[in-house]
């Protein structure tokens, strides 16, 4: 520290003074003992320092409301001389905004010892957090000396959002086929051989499995079954809330976050099964998991909570395998509210 590195040089001063003005082999000999002192120090610091090891861990990985989050910072010093003052920088990355945020603890360890300290974090929004020991700077005695050390050790935790007791879906269940029962698109045809969709001549390409025998043997050319396109119980979850930089934006992300999860599990109770589509930023390429159970969908969480959120929609870039099904957007908006753009065909 600068303030100890004056108060070293005016002591160092105010003994050589001393020492010419009174000629005394005390003050001679002190003035030395000072003069020699940074040396000590310095060859005692450099002797401690690869004797001390730090960790950080936690013991909780999911978060799931809004209180502080606690991490352990633990020190182990095997050395033989106590280690003054430390100062560890953690640093803590918003993986979902991409924000980067450093956080400090200072503390002093004895010789042989184990410390651990404690350390609170409010997380300011869902998201996953990447808490990283970034650098250790361990000082000397009198902190003439210090030496910066790069542990890079790293531990992940998510904070999920709140799930909401109730979601009203009446519209979009009134709009769910039974799966018990049998839909099948009225324009468009599929492989699904238990319902026919249309007769036609046959075209080169074609599976001679579908030719209809019985019928091409009254014709003078063969004609060709078309299957039916099934309408499943599925539908597809695209979540396309995008980073935006206004001041409301965090809780209105909280609350689009809260309405998604809720919305899956939604489905789930009412025996639906979904399929969760989001844009991973750092694959740059569309991603997609099916959401069976509670477990698929917690874990689909944690994958989404730990993907950088885009600038821009993924509206224009679906691909046509989501497009063609029943499909409900979800964006952040000043209501934080979903939007059911299309469902499936009556």
């Amino acid at each position: 520290m600068l303030r100890f590195k004056l108060l070293y040089g005016i002591t160092l001063l105010g003994l050589f003074w001393f020492a010419i003005m009174y000629l005394d082999e005390l003050a001679m000999l002190l003035f030395i003992m000072a003069s020699l002192l940074p040396f000590l120090l310095f060859l005692l610091h450099r002797i401690t320092a690869p004797f001390l090891s730090m960790t950080i861990e936690s013991p909780d990985s999911i978060v799931t409301n809004k209180s502080d989050y606690y991490f352990y910072l633990t020190a182990n010093n095997r050395s033989y001389f106590p280690v003054p003052f430390c100062i560890a920088t953690i640093e803590i990355r918003n993986q979902l905004l991409g924000t980067v945020e450093n956080k400090k603890c200072r503390f002093s360890i004895g010789s042989h010892q184990t410390t651990m300290e404690t350390i609170s974090y409010a997380m300011p929004v869902c998201s996953g957090y990447e808490l990283c020991l970034k650098e250790v700077t361990i000082y000397s005695f009198l902190s003439l000396f210090k030496k910066r050390c790069f542990p890079k050790t790293c531990i992940e935790s998510i904070r999920l959002p709140d799930v909401k007791e109730s979601i009203p879906l009446p519209e979009i269940a009134s709009s769910l086929p039974n799966k018990e029962g049998d839909l099948f698109s009225k324009d468009k045809a599929g492989d699904d051989v238990s319902e026919l969709f249309s007769l036609r001549e046959f075209r080169d390409g074609d599976s001679l499995h579908r030719i209809h025998w019985k019928l091409s043997s009254k014709m003078d050319d063969f004609i060709v079954k078309e299957y039916s396109f099934p309408f499943g119980a599925d539908v597809t979850i695209v979540f396309d809330a995008v980073k935006e930089r206004t001041d409301d934006f965090i809780p209105r992300l909280e609350e689009t976050l809260s309405l998604t999860l809720s919305l899956c599990l939604s489905f789930l109770e009412l025996g639906t099964h979904s399929t969760f589509v989001w844009y991973d930023k750092q694959l740059n390429h569309q991603r997609k998991s099916n959401i069976e159970t509670k477990e698929q969908c917690y874990r689909v969480f944690y994958e989404l909570l730990k993907t950088p959120l885009l600038e821009t929609s993924i509206q224009p870039s679906l691909s046509l395998e989501v497009l063609e099904k029943p499909y409900i957007r979800i964006v952040s908006s000043p209501f934080a509210s979903f939007i059911v753009e299309n469902t499936y065909e009556s």
